[in-house]
């Protein structure tokens, strides 16, 4: 990255599409899981650019499926009390 290049915001477009390996019963279902497999591929890109000198601070994932978004956070919450949980036992 050369000195005209520096503070320039880099925008990355990432786009996959093959037979589904899982066979999801709703669509909330099967947002959730490809919202999944999309947040693995941008953690990747965003190692692989820290190897060219890009970093990326924040990567953003858009889902149009408020039911999928539900999941997530219900699943993030339900992560969180098992760390605590173990905490307490431990």
């Amino acid at each position: 990255m050369d000195a005209d290049e520096a503070g320039k915001q880099v925008s990355l477009i990432s786009w996959n599409s093959k037979k589904q390996a899982c066979v999801a019963l709703s669509t909330a279902e099967a947002d959730y899981i490809a919202s999944g497999h999309a947040c693995a591929q941008s953690i990747w890109l965003k190692h692989q650019l820290m190897d060219y000198g890009v970093k990326l601070e924040k990567v953003p994932l858009y889902c149009d499926n408020t039911s999928a978004v539900n999941l997530t956070k219900i699943q993030s919450i339900i992560i969180k009390l098992n760390t605590f949980k173990s905490g307490i036992i431990s």
